[in-house]
């Protein structure tokens, strides 16, 4: 788990800083030329919405985790550390994350 968190909210941060932040910290945690351009705008996008939930504390509907027992632990872990990284969002979250990672791995 990383010991860096944004709190959006409480702190009043700029939601397109945290995700940049939180964008370039995934590129430190994988290798650049995993995802393609179009992988990339779409974990952006993603990104971008936890941001925003992480701000005015809107929910996902309750997610079924064993719909991911397909994805690697590899996915996975990487996923809760990015969520991690936003602790307004529950962990939950880290499981549809986690596809981005998957797809991206798995073309690498």
């Amino acid at each position: 788990m990383s010991a860096q968190v944004f709190r959006v909210k409480e702190d009043k941060l700029d939601q397109a800083y945290v995700t940049t932040q939180i964008m370039q910290l995934i590129s430190n945690w994988i290798e650049p030329t995993v995802m393609s351009a179009a992988r990339l705008k779409m974990l952006l996008s993603h990104i971008k919405a936890m941001v925003s939930r992480a701000e005015t504390g809107e929910e996902l509907p309750e997610i079924d985790a064993t719909l991911f027992d397909e994805i690697s632990e590899k996915s996975i872990d990487l996923a809760h550390k990015v969520v991690a990284l936003l602790p307004a969002l529950d962990p939950s979250e880290a499981y549809l994350l986690s596809v981005h990672f998957e797809v991206a791995f798995g073309q690498a």
